[in-house]
C-alpha cells in the first residue's frame, strides 16, 4: 500500500521541522516536584497556554528584570 501525497507531504514537513529545531534550538530538561508542576500546569491552563510557553515566558520575564536591575 503506497502513501498518499498528503501523507508524504506531512512526513516531509515533520522531518523538516525536526531538523530545523535540531539546528536552531537547545532542548533543556527540567526537574521539579509534582506539587510545583501542578501549580505551573494549573496556571498555564488558566492562561490558555502550554506549560512550555508558560515556563519560557517566566524565564523571559526574569531575564528582563535582571537586565533592568543591572542598569
Amino acid at each position: 500500500m503506497s502513501q498518499s501525497l498528503s501523507d508524504k507531504a506531512k512526513k516531509h514537513k515533520v522531518e523538516y521541522n525536526n531538523q530545523y529545531i535540531k539546528e536552531n534550538y537547545k532542548r533543556v530538561s527540567l526537574t521539579m516536584p509534582f506539587e510545583q508542576y501542578d501549580k505551573v500546569k494549573a496556571t498555564s491552563d488558566t492562561l490558555n497556554t502550554s506549560v512550555n510557553a508558560f515556563i519560557k515566558s517566566a524565564i523571559d520575564e526574569k531575564l528582563e528584570n535582571i537586565a533592568k536591575q543591572s542598569k
